[in-house]
């Protein structure tokens, strides 16, 4: 469990947006080059339409997305503050309600009384606990909260950092928590000589579903 201290020590770094991407702290948090990435994973949320759950608003490329989707409202947890007052800024130019709360995810979801038809979630890992860790295993904590946050229907995406060789691990830990799990693979991605997080040409993300045959 990432502790208070990192949480508050995360909110008091300076962030810094250029036609790169974002960066906190010096921390390449995410890149514009994510935009199919982005655009795959708000696809994938947005299925089922309804409401939305984003855990995450970084550059707010999937928000985009999503809001051009036929949903019925938004809501996003973001712990930066600054990040989460473009949010907010954004938030008020939208036609569909969107709600922006910010907090760090694993104390915000405590507060959510509503099921949602769509989740994405997509953190940067804020402490030296979290930092050495496959990407997977940053949504781990996460799933034991989906069943209580999804609706029957509900799907659950988010950014893999897995290829082709999608690790037998991490689906095993996905294929215990859900009855159905989707790979789709977005192609195309072009992430520059400078990105230290990423160098693939494309990207496997998943969906997770609790519906077999109900897709």
């Amino acid at each position: 469990m990432v502790a208070l201290k990192d949480f508050d020590a995360w909110t008091r770094l300076s962030t810094h947006i250029d036609d790169i991407g974002l960066e906190i702290g010096g921390h390449q948090v995410m890149q514009f080059w994510e935009h199919p990435v982005m655009q795959g994973l708000a696809q994938l949320a947005t299925r089922r339409g309804g409401d939305v759950l984003e855990i995450g608003f970084g550059l707010g490329l999937s928000a985009q997305y999503i809001m051009r989707a036929n949903i019925n409202s938004y809501t996003v947890i973001e712990l930066h503050p600054e990040i989460a007052q473009r949010a907010r800024e954004w938030a008020e130019l939208q036609t569909v309600p969107a709600k922006v709360i910010e907090a760090p995810w694993q104390i915000a979801i405590s507060s959510l009384q509503k099921r949602y038809d769509g989740i994405l979630f997509d953190t940067y890992p804020i402490s030296s606990e979290e930092m050495p860790q496959e990407q997977f295993m940053l949504v781990s904590p996460f799933l034991s909260e989906c069943k209580r946050l999804l609706n029957r229907r509900g799907v659950l995406t988010y950014y893999s950092g897995e290829t082709t060789l999608f690790q037998s691990r991490h689906l095993a830990l996905l294929l215990n928590n859900f009855s159905t799990v989707e790979l789709h693979r977005i192609d195309g991605l072009q992430p520059p000589k400078s990105c230290t997080y990423w160098a693939h040409d494309h990207m496997v993300i998943p969906c997770c579903l609790n519906n077999k045959g109900d897709i």
